[in-house]
């Protein structure tokens, strides 16, 4: 009994568990909530569509960031081989999960709040009132792509995928200082253009 009181080493496996399966079942509790909110966002877009005076940069945006929750999920196959090792992969594993939540969070209207049934959503309004702290989590979440990348030693940081990431990420930051929406459009499609090249690379 002290000799395994005194183990530094944890086991690999309790009971056939190992602790990497013990750790990414919380990630992907993270991604199940997130992958709701998308599912919710476009059921009330659905739900509400008399009530909505549609626009389309938004409805554009949750795809992109849907299919980008998807890319960064893939990558976690890869985490995973580290996440067990030291409890400070596993904190910076948690950070891609979140920023993608809090995009969804502001992204997505809670639509269902209005007060009457005749009573028109502004999805324009909203979404202009939004996209500064929209692409400030865009850009956080785009620079948070390149240090996974070099943390969980994907590929070095002078890498192809890595300048796209970083083309992504100075796109969304400059959405917090130039709010015009002629630039809105221009980083949808660019951004679009960005995650095709993207996946080439893969």
């Amino acid at each position: 009994m002290t000799i395994i009181f005194l183990q530094n080493t944890p086991p690999h496996e309790i009971s056939g568990f190992s602790r990497i399966e013990y750790l990414s079942i919380f990630n992907a509790i993270i991604f199940g909530f997130i992958v709701a909110e998308f599912f919710m966002g476009w059921g009330n877009f659905m739900r509400y569509r008399s009530q909505i005076r549609f626009d389309f940069i938004p409805v554009l945006w949750s795809f992109l960031t849907f299919l980008v929750s998807i890319l960064i999920w893939w990558g976690t196959w890869t985490n995973n081989e580290f996440i067990g090792v030291n409890i400070f992969y596993y904190y910076y594993s948690l950070v891609l999960p979140l920023l993608l939540y809090l995009v969804c969070v502001f992204l997505f209207p809670k639509i269902n709040e209005t007060k009457y049934e005749k009573d028109e959503f502004d999805l324009k309004r909203y979404f202009e009132k939004q996209a500064p702290i929209i692409c400030f989590l865009y850009g956080l979440l785009f620079t948070a792509m390149i240090l996974n990348s070099v943390i969980f030693e994907e590929y070095e940081f002078f890498h192809l995928k890595n300048y796209i990431k970083g083309g992504a990420a100075l796109l969304a930051f400059g959405g917090m200082i130039i709010k015009k929406r002629n630039y809105y459009w221009f980083i949808t499609a660019v951004m679009f253009v960005l995650f095709v090249g993207f996946l080439m690379t893969m």
